[in-house]
């Protein structure tokens, strides 16, 4: 992983050399020094870490109040666990990922249209004018598509979500029973995590991400009281509101989520605020202008459906393992193991998704505002640190796993000795998918969510999944593995690594292919076609 992603940075501090610029062994090593993260955080690009540290707080925040949730409903056993588990890998997976894949395209075109305000500069003028007023109409967008997202899988959850557990995934009939329940409750849930997201992605490009954070910690701080309160309600005192305590998960999981699209809204409205009238983003509702602006929609949906495919195969990937788990014997103990194991990696994840996220703001700033060079290596130091955030994540979660597993698992003991088992391959797990996931964020600054799908699609499902499915229910063949190679769900975290693995070396590659000289081009036109005042120049177009 490591040569890629220095090879990354050696083809960005050599490209004044293929232009016959700075001829000299001292100008390479210059430029090379000038491409490594930490000498770019000291001269080019401290907005990067700026925006990465809170933003990787602010993702952290949301996660924990997840995993909070979930240690509440963990002290009523195994099977009440797995059920939330599987519950939420439902919502997940045909909710949750498809809104937030879809709301991801506020990064790109609110973060150029963000760029170009900036660089023509404030006050009012045309150009500037044209620009912010984009960001509320992406951010009309971006919400009207997360309420059509939020009403098909609503009545998904209400209609054919037992069976869909049931037969279609062979999951176990009363874990899938009480799944199916959790999830026909947390529709409204979905609907107000999306409104969050598109509101906190407008902040974020817009350089509101600390006050993001501190809403994420007020959320994060409510989720032990909500769920506890509201899971005991459904335990002691069962109703037709809060009938028993998944429902009462749900029920907090909506509360929590009510409170943070409320936080979000205002944030963006206090930036808003400080700007003079015609400078502003938000100009109220324009339902009608948004709902006829075919082109503009048609450059919306180019960029959101392959963010919301490429959202979806990841957590799909991940979600995978859980649903494999299901298969394996002792399904109640394999299906609480896999979601225990799956929430350290995805707090890891969302650690590095700050980096991902800061690098799409600052990409897509930085094209929007003609600046490819400085594009370039916001994209390489953020691959680089993500490696580096990843693998000390990893190895310390090896390290203390004897720590952090009864903490998080059922209190019967099988579960603990599943993940300890299984712990080893999570250093190559957690490492790869951080480095991974600030790759994708580079691309998707670019608006080349497209290629960041297909790399998932290959990397996750035709290798990850299939290699998954043999080691967990055959081990490596020939025998004699170590225990953490499987059969069982150590097989199945090292199959996804590895995996992982894969994704993260094509990324880097796509990364280093790219012309940035014409993904600044290309960023203008995007602003004006979000704008709805043009169609953009002829690479904008042939490349969409």
């Amino acid at each position: 992983m490591g040569t890629p992603l220095l090879a990354l940075g050696m083809s960005l501090g050599g490209e004044k050399l293929k232009r016959g610029e700075g001829a000299t062994a001292r100008a390479l090593v210059v430029d090379l020094a000038s491409s490594l993260p930490f000498t770019t955080t000291l001269q080019h690009h401290n907005s990067l870490y700026k925006l990465a540290l809170p933003m990787s707080a602010d993702q952290l925040l949301s996660f924990s109040a997840s995993v909070i949730s979930s240690t509440v409903v963990a002290g009523l056993g195994s099977s009440t666990l797995a059920a939330l588990f599987l519950g939420r890998s439902l919502v997940n997976m045909t909710g949750l990922s498809p809104v937030l894949g879809s709301v991801s395209a506020v990064e790109t075109f609110s973060g150029a249209a963000h760029g170009v305000a900036e660089r023509s500069g404030a006050g009012g003028t045309g150009t500037t004018t044209n620009a912010r007023a984009a960001l509320g109409l992406v951010l009309q967008r971006a919400l009207l598509a997360a309420a059509a997202i939020s009403a098909v899988a609503a009545l998904l959850w209400a209609t054919v979500a037992t069976p869909i557990l049931t037969r279609l995934l062979g999951q176990p009939p009363g874990v899938s029973a009480g799944a199916a329940a959790f999830a026909a409750r947390w529709a409204p849930a979905l609907l107000l995590w999306g409104v969050s997201e598109a509101c906190r992605r407008t902040a974020v490009v817009q350089g509101g991400v600390k006050a993001c954070a501190a809403v994420s910690l007020v959320v994060c701080l409510s989720a032990r009281p909500l769920t506890a309160g509201l899971v005991g309600l459904g335990r002691r005192q069962p109703s037709a509101l809060i009938p028993s305590p998944l429902a009462g998960s749900a029920a907090a999981d909506t509360a929590m989520a009510a409170l943070s699209a409320a936080g979000m809204a205002a944030t963006v409205a206090l930036i808003d605020a400080g700007r003079a009238p015609g400078d502003r983003a938000w100009t109220g509702w324009h339902l009608k202008a948004v709902l006829a602006d075919g082109p503009a929609w048609r450059a919306h949906a180019r960029v959101a459906l392959p963010a919301s495919a490429l959202v979806c195969l990841i957590w799909w990937a991940g979600q995978a393992t859980v649903l494999l788990a299901g298969a394996l014997p002792h399904p109640a103990t394999s299906l609480a193991a896999a979601g225990v194991l799956l929430n350290v990696r995805a707090g890891s994840y969302m650690a590095a998704d700050g980096l991902a996220g800061a690098a799409a703001v600052r990409v897509a700033n930085d094209l929007g505002a003609g600046a490819p060079r400085a594009a370039a290596l916001a994209a390489a130091a953020a691959a680089v640190s993500g490696l580096a955030l990843g693998a000390t994540l990893g190895v310390t979660a090896v390290a203390c796993v004897a720590t952090w597993a009864p903490a998080l698992c059922p209190a019967d003991g099988a579960c603990v000795e599943v993940v300890a088992s299984a712990a080893p391959m999570l250093a190559l797990a957690m490492s790869a998918e951080a480095a991974g996931g600030a790759l994708a964020g580079g691309l998707r600054g670019c608006g080349r969510q497209k290629t960041a799908a297909g790399i998932a699609l290959v990397g996750g499902w035709a290798v990850g999944v299939p290699l998954q499915a043999w080691l967990a229910l055959r081990g490596v063949p020939g025998g004699g593995s170590p225990a953490w190679l499987g059969p069982g769900v150590p097989g199945l975290v090292a199959g996804s690594a590895l995996a992982s693995a894969a994704q993260a070396l094509a990324l880097c590659v796509a990364i280093r292919r790219l012309d940035w000289e014409r993904e600044a081009s290309r960023a203008g036109a995007s602003v004006w076609r979000a704008r709805g005042g043009g169609h953009g120049s002829a690479a904008a177009a042939a490349d969409g």
